[in-house]
């Protein structure tokens, strides 16, 4: 009886093991893709991919960013509804990693064309640590430089300082942003948060672009502060999340102040299996 007895808990502790393992590998298996951003008419975006997990579209009709890729080169076409007149052609060249290596785009105002640069370069964990910008103004050829240096400790990118010049004049720098982070994991991409964590400090905002910016943050964000060239703190932003079962965030509420004091709240969708 005892031998039956022993056979039995021995079955069922082994059971309850492979029940446990069988749980656990199933949540672990569990991969969600970010299919909507919530806010407001003016920052909310539908989002959808291709076969190959790649961003297709992002946004609404009234502002919508449109990709197309070929091999190592994607465009992204940006149009407005209310303007039809107005519209940005994005021209994008991908690492073998199929991250952006390069960007270009213009615009034209008042007659004047504007032409974009951007290049990045990557460590060996796939996350941008430099980001070389410049803006070419034709009419007066006046070259204006921006580079962003984005500095990572433990997996997380805790310092981004951003240098300008001109075609005249030295490098100087124009801002640091120091960041810390939350204990819970970045699963959705860093980059979809703000633009003072973007590696970009030239007409930053490019969220629709988060998906072509490789490896981020392992951590969710908990404050950035935006300090001047001398140190003088400009602008702090706090973050708070709540999270789905899976470790996924539903709500961002992002409250900044100092400079541009303003409180929101963001709700992300996705799609799961």
């Amino acid at each position: 009886m005892k031998a039956i007895l022993h056979t039995l808990f021995v079955a069922i502790t082994l059971c309850l093991v492979m029940a446990s393992a069988s749980c656990k590998k199933e949540k672990a298996n569990t991969s969600c893709r970010l299919t909507r951003i919530n806010r407001d008419v003016a920052d909310s975006s539908d989002i959808s991919y291709d076969a190959q997990n790649r961003v297709s579209r992002f946004g609404f009709s009234t502002c919508l960013y449109t990709f197309n890729y070929t091999g190592l080169t994607a465009q992204a076409h940006l149009s407005y509804y209310s303007d039809t007149s107005f519209n940005t052609l994005y021209n994008i060249y991908l690492n073998s990693d199929g991250r952006v290596a390069s960007m270009t785009y213009h615009n034209t105002v008042a007659g004047a064309l504007y032409l974009y640069t951007y290049n990045y370069q990557y460590d060996a964990q796939g996350r941008i640590v430099l980001c070389e910008q410049n803006l070419t103004e034709d009419a007066s050829g006046i070259v204006t430089y921006h580079k962003d240096s984005l500095v990572f400790s433990s997996g997380n990118l805790v310092s981004k300082f951003s240098f300008t010049k001109t075609n005249t004049t030295p490098y100087v720098l124009a801002q640091r942003v120091n960041i810390s982070y939350t204990a819970h994991a970045n699963k959705i991409g860093y980059y979809v948060w703000g633009t003072d964590e973007e590696p970009t400090s030239l007409t930053s905002g490019f969220t629709p672009f988060f998906h072509l910016y490789g490896n981020t943050s392992e951590n969710l964000p908990e404050k950035s502060s935006v300090y001047n060239n001398s140190g003088v703190l400009q602008m702090e932003t706090i973050y708070t999340f709540l999270l789905n079962a899976d470790g996924y965030p539903t709500d961002e509420n992002l409250a900044r102040t100092i400079l541009f004091p303003h409180t929101y709240t963001r709700k992300f969708t996705y799609t799961c299996n």
